[in-house]
């Protein structure tokens, strides 16, 4: 979490142990390392949320992209149909017109 090393460690304990004496420094330590395990539980809850709703989030949008994908697909095959049928419709009209003279 914090880039301290072990010669910072210990000044920070000698210090510790100068300013709030042998009584009280076990029951600080104590406190601290309870505040820490909370702070740390919140933080790890608070990601593992996040990663749910940032996953649900994804899956909503591959979903519409899906449906997306889909509905290009079949207007693209609409398309075709319409310009199928727009080409039979001339090559009829030509030959009828060919038949006609």
């Amino acid at each position: 979490m914090f880039d301290i090393g072990f010669a910072e460690m210990a000044l920070i304990a000698l210090i510790a142990l100068l300013v709030l004496g042998p009584e009280r420094l076990p029951l600080v330590a104590r406190k601290l390392g309870s505040i820490m395990g909370k702070s740390r539980r919140m933080f790890n809850k608070f990601q593992q949320e996040f990663m749910r709703e940032t996953n649900e989030i994804e899956r909503q949008v591959q979903s519409q992209i899906l449906a997306v994908k889909e509905t290009v697909k079949e207007t693209e095959e609409e398309f075709e149909k319409l310009i199928t049928e727009e080409n039979n419709d001339e090559d009829f009209s030509d030959k009828s017109e060919e038949q006609v003279d």
